[in-house]
């Protein structure tokens, strides 16, 4: 089976949130800073998961924070439903997207790999301390961001960007643990639904909280670091039934906030 670069911006977690070009944007500049082609991504089955990732190539892996991790993973839908789309977010201002992106060696996304080797943690298996799978190595790898708290950004298209904090603690923090933060945040997103975005009313099918997309309907993929201190969740359906993807999707997805254009981390 063919795992090419036109396959991972089209099934890949981060295309299937943002769109491909913007998940091109976001891997080629936000993560490998030009000094990785897509073209040499290497695709690798995930032991005893048939989860396909995408990872750094060992020759060029040193500029990563945790190169063993992949840049991105193919999505399988069957059986489940699509990825849950959101409006791509950076920093705001030109000075903060060099300072927090482009001066920044960010983490490759954290996936989530719950109950057979499936991709994805439903917020009972994170509460209920249920087995987690390990992309890689025996022990649970933990994750050491050099701050005491990081946000998290949630650009759901019919609504607002909610931003809330996650406070981490002085030490390193497990799968499980940034597992059940994410979620403590998500559950107050479905429970309290932000405003509505005029401008945004069409997207109605990805409306949430109760009779809508409920907090036990999804499943956390990732997480995906977009710049120093901020991170934003990948979310999958749980079951079908939902359109894959809305008509137009890419071309309407633009980075939140007040940004003259896409930015291009050379």
């Amino acid at each position: 089976m063919c795992f090419s670069t036109e396959r991972l911006l089209t099934e890949g977690s981060l295309s299937l949130t943002w769109g491909p070009s913007r998940s091109e944007e976001y891997i080629a500049g936000y993560l490998l800073k030009g000094e990785v082609t897509l073209d040499q991504l290497q695709p690798t089955e995930i032991y005893e998961t048939g989860i396909v990732g995408y990872y750094l190539p060992p020759e060029v892996s040193s500029f990563a924070t945790n190169p063993r991790r992949p840049v991105d993973l193919l999505v399988d839908l069957k059986g489940r439903g699509p990825i849950i789309p959101q409006k791509f977010w950076t920093p705001y201002t030109s000075k903060n997207r060099q300072d927090f992106v482009a001066k920044a060696v960010l983490h490759l996304p954290i996936y989530f790999i719950g109950d057979g080797g499936k991709l994805g943690m439903s917020y009972a298996h994170a509460v209920d301390e249920a087995p987690i799978s390990m992309l890689a190595g025996e022990k649970e790898e933990t994750f050491d961001f050099d701050k005491s708290s990081v946000d998290l950004h949630i650009c759901l298209w019919p609504y607002k960007s909610k931003e809330s904090t996650i406070y981490l603690g002085k030490k390193p923090v497990t799968h499980r643990k940034l597992a059940q933060k994410v979620f403590a945040r998500l559950k107050d997103l479905f429970e309290n639904p932000p405003e509505l975005d005029i401008m945004h009313k069409k997207y109605a099918d990805w409306k949430i909280g109760s009779g809508e997309i409920e907090l036990h309907n999804i499943l956390l993929i990732g997480v995906v670091q977009v710049s120093s201190g901020s991170f934003v969740p990948i979310m999958q359906l749980a079951n079908s039934g939902r359109p894959r993807w809305l008509p137009g999707m890419d071309e309407v997805l633009e980075p939140f906030g007040d940004v003259e254009k896409p930015l291009r981390v050379n």
